[in-house]
């Protein structure tokens, strides 16, 4: 920002503006994050004069450095305690291109689009995913929606009053309840650096699957050795910091700039190309939602298509507006606005459902033959005489119950009758032990006599 400085400094004076400018080194912004004194629960807490200097602003102008490790100094700028009213642009590690973005920015159609989309997420009760992986193999990830019961967010560079938007612009997201989603995505765009780890662009036939299920991201796969190293290091690092929640779906957003031409691996940037859709996993608590996490990754994807309910939006890449907005129009002059789903919607969700139904066969599965396999080497323990194990295991499957019932009451039977036998035996040993007492004893009374 240095950089700039001077320009900025002869456009405030020359606006006439009452300006604090506050310099944070980043070896400053290191020892805030690595200092138990400013840090809660609720994560960094500013130092009290940066935080009034903040606090008492109309306009607070974030320029401070995109490094991934200073992350925390700048989400706590944006959560902090703010004026009313106030206005927060966010635009970390600020360069020649992120300038010449602005200027080339249509921001009028951008505003359009983006309020066009957060409409259809806000009369939308479902989304589905679909992607290819670089051989034609597709991908589909369902997400169930709340309407507006969970509004989306605009990035199309109208900063309202009380708000704050990144820059560049030119995206609408929302925050998903996570245990509703499953199934796959193939990221085929860029990966976002965090730590010390760099962020990548993906190449031609380079592919990261993801695979969600109830929110929770369970397995990946690549065919790329430095994306399987990212997704390696990832791992590691989120267990160190005892993160449990590195891998849930966070975010869905779409990217409508259509000025960004080209991806960079600087998520501000890539998330916003047009055409281009991105999931995230962490947290998101810096849009008022509740999961915590030391990270939040934007993963993008090119040429994707997505479903809003059964309304294609998203047709491979191209952005279906006509479609739309007939749509819209269709909906507006038709249906009265509300919460109650779409008739079209229906089939996503009970397509939602399905998948959750072929999750739950898939579990029953395992569990019947984790079953059959311990009931059968029960049965191989019983031929030898070890009767110690039962079988404890639960299935949906009524016969397979029964078996497991059956076998235990098999054990239970057999180590009664084994106990009675050894009852019995020890007792007539007794007896005969007796027995020889007393004839040894009637043998010694007959010698004395």
């Amino acid at each position: 920002f240095l950089k700039y400085f001077k320009y900025f400094a002869e456009l405030i004076n020359e606006l006439k503006l009452k300006v604090a400018y506050i310099f944070i080194p980043e070896n400053y912004q290191n020892v805030l994050l690595n200092n138990k004194e400013f840090i809660d629960k609720n994560g960094i807490q500013l130092p009290p004069p940066i935080k009034s200097a903040i606090s008492s602003s109309d306009i607070v102008l974030n320029f401070l450095s995109g490094s991934a490790k200073s992350s925390g100094v700048r989400s706590a700028i944006l959560n902090g305690p703010i004026k009313y009213g106030c206005k927060i642009a966010h635009c970390p590690n600020i360069s020649d291109d992120i300038l010449e973005l602005i200027l080339e920015s249509p921001f009028e159609e951008i505003n359009k689009h983006c309020e066009l989309f957060a409409w259809l997420i806000g009369n939308s009760h479902s989304a589905k995913i679909i992607t290819r992986s670089p051989e034609g193999k597709e991908f589909e990830l369902l997400i169930k929606l709340d309407g507006w019961g969970v509004d989306p967010f605009i990035s199309s560079g109208v900063i309202s009053e009380g708000s704050w938007g990144n820059v560049p612009t030119g995206e609408t997201f929302c925050c998903p309840e996570p245990k509703s989603i499953n199934g796959d995505i193939c990221i085929n765009g860029s990966l976002p650096s965090y730590g010390n780890t760099k962020g990548y662009v993906l190449k031609d036939g380079d592919f990261l699957q993801l695979t969600f299920k109830k929110g929770k991201m369970v397995k990946w796969d690549s065919n790329n050795l430095l994306i399987k190293q990212y997704m390696q290091n990832l791992e590691s690092d989120s267990d160190l910091k005892n993160d449990s929640n590195w891998n849930t779906f966070a975010e869905l957003g779409i990217g409508l700039n259509s000025k960004i031409k080209a991806l960079t691996g600087n998520p501000l940037f890539d998330e916003k190309m047009a055409n281009s859709i991105h999931i995230a996993i962490g947290g998101n608590t810096m849009f008022g939602r509740p999961i915590q996490s030391k990270i939040h990754l934007d993963l993008v994807c090119l040429n994707p298509t997505l479903f809003l309910g059964k309304k294609k939006v998203i047709d491979w890449g191209k952005i279906l507006f006509n479609d739309i907005q007939e749509w819209k129009d269709e909906f507006i002059h038709g249906v009265k606005l509300s919460a109650v789903p779409l008739e079209d919607e229906v089939v996503i969700d009970s397509e939602i459902e399905h998948y959750n139904a072929i999750t739950n066969i898939s579990k029953n599965i395992e569990q019947n033959e984790a079953l059959i396999k311990n009931a059968t080497k029960i049965l191989e323990n019983i031929k030898v005489g070890n009767l110690g194990t039962r079988l404890s295991e639960d299935t949906n499957d009524t016969a397979l119950n029964e078996l497991k019932n059956m076998i235990n009451d098999v054990i239970e039977n057999l180590e009664s009758r084994i106990k009675n036998e050894i009852d019995q035996r020890l007792a007539q040993e007794q007896i005969l032990i007796q027995q020889s007492k007393l004839a040894a004893m009637g043998e010694m009374i007959g010698n004395i006599a």
